[in-house]
């Protein structure tokens, strides 16, 4: 049955994406922090980004989205830890609270980093990003990526070794602008 959304319906769906979006990738590893498993925890995700969907319409926008984000993150997660509370991998509370408290501290410091190694990415030609997400996302091994390219391994090798001290490099500049940018007085 395919529902009709009401012109409102769709300013809330579009605010709560505009507001969604930038804290999504914060609110992941805040999950990914809690909760143990990889499974366990894009299952805790999913459950965090429908109940944040669900009870939208709670929202004091007085309020910081990241923060309310983050509260019912945890809720969510002490959910998930219950259910899962036979299993030995479960953090005790008090250090699951430790892990989140640096979690939210570091989360815009890991934002930029990963906006940094965006930009770099960005940078690098579209073949060898591919070598790349083979290697790295993927798993590849180093003679399945050479022959599938039709290269040797060590042709394989120090292309990745390349694009790796390119990258390195790039992320390097990028720490070195914003430090350069804290150290000038307004």
């Amino acid at each position: 049955m395919n529902e009709v959304r009401t012109e409102g319906e769709q300013e809330g769906s579009a605010e709560f994406w505009a507001l969604f979006q930038p804290v999504e990738a914060a609110l992941r590893r805040y999950v990914a922090a809690h909760v143990p498993g990889y499974h366990q925890a894009e299952d805790a995700y999913q459950e965090t980004a429908m109940a944040l969907w669900k009870n939208f319409g709670k929202y004091d926008r007085a309020r910081p989205f990241q923060a309310w984000a983050f509260g019912v993150a945890r809720n969510q997660t002490l959910k998930s830890r219950r259910d899962a509370g036979r299993d030995k991998l479960v953090f005790q509370e008090d250090i699951a609270e430790t892990v989140s408290d640096r979690l939210e501290a570091c989360s815009d410091a890991l934002d930029l980093r990963r906006r940094f190694l965006n930009e770099c990415m960005d940078r690098v030609s579209k073949e060898n990003r591919s070598l790349l997400r083979m290697k790295y996302a993927d798993r590849k091994r180093i003679d399945w990526i050479a022959a599938k390219l039709g290269k040797t391994p060590n042709a394989v090798r120090l292309v990745l070794f390349r694009v790796r001290e390119a990258v390195g490099q790039c992320l390097e500049n990028a720490a070195r602008r914003v430090r350069d940018m804290e150290e000038v007085p307004i």
